[in-house]
């Protein structure tokens, strides 16, 4: 069973958002597949999704599960795995995830040689359950800049992401890894102005 099958196995709606009404082209849900990226629309009031980007890293029958990716935390891997300092070998910041199993983490490395547990999300991006992937990443030439710890994920039940797509919650792009593994996540929802912009115009 696939680690995005697991999450999704007896996922319940987490979260109810609404938004501004969607452009013509986010009418159409077809885009949504594992590799998207959701920008929140400005003014979204949840506040657990308001002005975050998350990386679909599942989307078929059963739901939907990504991890938001412009929301790193000061908390290191150790505190997030609850072990002792320096005992998991990855002197790493862990970013927010999703408000779904705040105890769960998720891992994604950019390589072209993934683990045997690796799943491709896109291209040389792969979510990883084995840390072994990660301190290998690591241990590379620029590896840190390669890496992404998550604690925690963003879940939608059956049907729930197209309802709040079309509800005009979200826009969608697909992602690639440079944007994915961007050294300053936290200006990555400033591109949705310019995504609007291009479906407005």
């Amino acid at each position: 069973m696939s680690i995005m099958r697991q999450a999704l196995t007896g996922l319940v709606a987490c979260i109810v958002l609404s938004g501004a009404p969607a452009p013509p082209q986010q009418e159409r849900v077809a885009a949504l597949k594992r590799g998207v990226l959701l920008y929140a629309m400005p003014g979204l009031p949840d506040p657990n999704f308001a002005q975050t980007v998350v990386l679909l890293l599942e989307h078929n029958s059963d739901g939907s599960l990504g991890v938001v990716l412009n929301r790193p935390t000061e908390r290191s891997v150790d505190s997030a795995l609850d072990v002792r300092a320096g005992t998991s070998g990855i002197d790493l910041h862990v970013s927010w995830g999703g408000p779904v199993q705040p105890g769960a983490v998720l891992s994604l490395v950019r390589t072209l040689r993934p683990g045997p547990r690796a799943q491709t999300i896109l291209g040389e991006v792969h979510l990883t359950p084995d840390l072994d992937d990660v301190r290998q990443v690591l241990a590379e030439r620029g590896g840190r800049l390669r890496v992404r710890v998550f604690s925690g994920y963003a879940g939608w039940a059956r049907g729930q992401l197209e309802a709040e797509v079309r509800a005009g919650s979200w826009v969608s792009e697909p992602a690639d890894a440079a944007t994915v593994f961007s050294a300053e996540p936290s200006r990555m929802w400033e591109k949705v102005r310019e995504i609007l912009r291009r479906l407005y115009a």
